[in-house]
C-alpha cells in the first residue's frame, strides 16, 4: 500500500473570489406531495440529461410511507421526453446510472439495462443487496457486485467487469466490509474508491483491463465522486472537516495536489479540457447553498468559483453535475420556500464560459524554468532538511512559513533579506510523517514547495 503524499493548496479570503451567478432555469422534481432526491446523472451527445430519483409517497398518517425510484429524460428545454419507473419498477432505489451508445444502465436495488427511448431490456434483482457505482466506455461496464461465498451462507462484494449484456469477464475480490464505493474508467485502467467501515479509513486502487491490482493508496478525502482524464489520472472531489476537497492522482499513484477550499462541500466533479468542473455547496449555520467551480487540472489552482441565486430562503444543495458545451446541469436537493422538513429534487441549468487549459506537459517546463526553491533532502527520514533560494534584491524580511496537510502552521521564521543565495536549516521537531509545504514570501513575491517526512 502507498503512503499519500502530496501538494495541498489552501486558499483564504473566500468573500473576494465568490460570486453569484443566475441560472437559465431550474425545475422542482416532482413537487407536491413527493419528498427525494436526484441520485445520478448523465447525458447523450446530443445534451439530452437522463438522471435517477429516489423519492417516498406520503400516505396519511395511517398508511405511512413508501418508498420509489424513476428515470427521467429532459431534453435541452428542461421538458421531460419521457420517464419510466415509479410504483413497481426500481423499488426501492437507483444509486447510479451511466448512458453510453444509446444504451442506459441502472444500479441500485437493481440492475438494468434500458433503451435510450426508455424502453426495459432486462431487469436482475441479485441477492437484493444494493449496487452503489457503475461506469462504463465503449467496451464494458465495470460495477461492485455481490456474490455468495463458495460453501457459505454469507455473501461478499467483488468488482466486476462485464459486457453490455451482463456476461461477466472477471470479479476481482474486495475487502468485505466497505462502503462510499465509486468507479472510474480512464483510457487504460479501471480506479474504485471506497471506505472502510472498519477504522473510516479511505482509499483508492488502480486495477488494470484484466482485474489485476496495479496499487492502492490511503487518500484521505470524504469523497463523493471519482473521475478521469484523457491522460490516465484520477480525480477524488468531497470534503476534509471543514473545507471542500479535490485531489488528483497520478497513474503512478503519487497524488499531485490537493484543493483545500474553507466553507464548501463538493460532490460531484469532471475533467474537460484540462479543467476540473465542481458541482456542490457553501455551508454556513443556517443555509447551504448550490455552488459551481472551476479548478486548473494541472496545478489545483481555482479559476472561479460561483454561488447560484435559486432558492433563498431554503438550504439547496447539488450532488450531482453534468456539462454540454457551455451548458452546466446541476441536480441535488432544495428546502424550497423555507420548508426545513421536505427536500425537494431539483434540476438547474446554467451557462459557463468555455475555459481552455494548455497541455499539463508545457505547464510544467514552464514553472521548472520560475522556480527559486530548493528542499532538500526530500524526502527528509529525520525530520531535518535545508531550504536554499535566491533573493534578486534585498527587500526587507523574508518569510518563511511551513504548515502540515490540514493547513496548520508549524513552522515559522523571519529573516534578515540580502539580495543572492540563502540557506536556512529547519529541524521540525515531533512532526508527524506526511505532506508539508513550505512556504517562503520575498517582498511581494510568494513561492511553495512540498517537503515530505517520512
Amino acid at each position: 500500500m502507498k503512503n499519500a503524499f502530496y501538494i495541498h493548496i489552501f486558499l483564504l479570503f473566500i468573500s473576494s473570489t465568490v460570486e453569484a451567478q443566475k441560472v437559465k432555469w431550474v425545475n422542482i422534481i416532482a413537487n407536491g406531495h413527493l419528498v427525494g432526491s436526484i441520485t445520478s446523472m448523465d447525458k447523450d451527445d446530443e445534451g439530452n440529461l437522463y438522471f435517477s430519483f429516489n423519492y417516498t409517497i406520503d400516505h396519511g398518517y395511517l398508511q405511512g410511507y413508501s418508498s420509489h425510484s424513476k428515470i427521467f429524460k429532459i431534453n435541452t428545454d428542461g421538458e421531460t421526453d419521457w420517464e419510466i419507473g415509479g410504483d413497481s419498477t426500481f423499488t426501492p432505489s437507483i444509486q447510479d446510472i451511466v448512458y453510453i451508445q444509446n444504451r442506459l444502465f441502472a444500479i441500485g436495488t437493481y440492475f438494468t439495462k434500458i433503451t435510450g427511448e426508455g424502453k426495459i431490456v432486462f431487469e436482475e434483482k441479485g441477492y437484493g443487496m444494493p449496487k452503489p457505482t457503475i461506469a462504463a466506455n465503449k467496451r464494458f461496464l465495470v460495477y461492485p457486485d455481490w456474490y455468495l461465498k463458495e460453501n457459505e451462507n454469507l455473501l461478499e462484494v467483488k468488482l466486476v467487469k462485464s459486457g453490455f449484456n451482463k456476461n461477466i469477464e472477471w470479479a476481482a475480490d474486495l475487502p468485505e466490509v466497505i462502503a462510499d464505493e465509486k468507479v472510474a474508467i480512464s483510457n487504460d485502467a479501471i480506479y474504485f474508491a471506497y471506505k472502510k467501515i472498519s477504522g473510516g479509513q479511505r482509499f483508492l486502487r488502480k486495477y488494470d483491463f484484466e482485474g489485476k491490482l496495479q496499487w492502492e493508496i490511503n487518500t484521505g478525502i470524504f469523497h463523493f465522486d471519482l473521475k478521469t482524464d484523457e491522460y490516465g489520472n484520477a480525480y477524488l472531489a468531497g470534503h476534509f472537516i471543514g473545507s471542500g476537497g479535490v485531489m488528483k492522482i497520478k497513474p503512478t499513484g503519487e497524488v499531485a495536489w490537493v484543493l483545500s477550499y474553507p466553507g464548501y462541500s463538493f460532490h460531484s466533479c469532471l475533467i474537460e479540457k484540462n479543467v476540473v468542473h465542481l458541482g456542490g455547496y457553501e455551508w454556513t449555520a443556517n443555509y447551504e447553498s448550490t455552488a459551481y467551480a472551476a479548478v486548473n487540472a494541472n496545478n489545483g489552482e481555482l479559476i472561479s468559483i460561483k454561488n447560484l441565486e435559486m432558492f433563498p430562503e431554503g438550504r439547496n444543495q447539488a450532488n450531482h453535475l453534468v456539462k454540454h458545451g457551455n451548458t452546466i446541469y446541476l441536480g441535488g436537493s432544495a428546502n424550497v420556500n423555507g420548508n426545513q422538513t421536505y427536500p425537494r429534487a431539483f434540476l438547474a441549468k446554467l451557462e459557463v464560459e468555455d475555459i481552455v487549459i494548455p497541455n499539463p506537459t508545457n505547464i510544467k517546463e514552464h514553472k521548472k524554468e520560475e522556480g527559486r526553491i530548493k528542499v532538500y533532502p526530500n524526502p527528509s527520514y529525520n525530520s531535518q532538511f535545508s531550504i536554499e533560494y535566491i533573493n534578486p534584491v534585498a527587500t526587507g524580511l523574508l518569510i518563511i512559513s511551513i504548515s502540515n496537510s490540514l493547513g496548520l502552521n508549524v513552522f515559522s521564521k523571519e529573516i534578515p533579506s540580502f539580495s543572492g543565495n540563502h540557506k536556512e536549516e529547519v529541524v521540525l521537531q515531533n512532526a508527524a510523517p506526511g505532506v508539508y509545504i513550505v512556504l517562503l514570501k520575498m517582498g511581494e513575491a510568494v513561492e511553495q514547495k512540498k517537503i515530505v517526512l517520512r
